[in-house]
């Protein structure tokens, strides 16, 4: 279930989360993703925000859009070998609000080490 977040942006690191209790963080890739003691993702951190942000949605997004995030909403999912943390950014980009959807996978191998 999608459940609105809460976003800090601060050194061009996104931080998305459900303030919820962390149990561990998993670095994959340029995300840290942030899970709870039953093992569903309730953060992400993503490094290097504004060129990744920028790459994914295919407008050039400058940090300034990233401070002024209007929503987030997180939600995970399950496969077998994968964690799928889905993210959606409601952000004001030439004064129209976008959404940008961030995917970020995380192997349950790298969670259960």
């Amino acid at each position: 279930m999608e459940k609105e977040a809460r976003v800090n942006y601060d050194e061009d690191v996104l931080t998305i989360d459900l303030n919820e209790k962390i149990k561990d963080s998993v670095p994959v890739d340029q995300f840290i993703i942030d899970l709870s003691p039953a093992e569903r993702a309730v953060g992400l951190e993503i490094l290097d925000a504004s060129k990744f942000i920028s790459k994914i949605s295919g407008s050039k997004i400058d940090k300034s859009s990233l401070k002024n995030i209007k929503r987030a909403y997180l939600r995970d999912f399950k496969s077998k070998e994968l964690i799928f943390v889905v993210v959606k950014l409601l952000v004001e980009i030439d004064k129209k609000e976008e959404e940008i959807n961030v995917q970020a996978p995380v192997p349950i191998l790298a969670v259960s080490n």
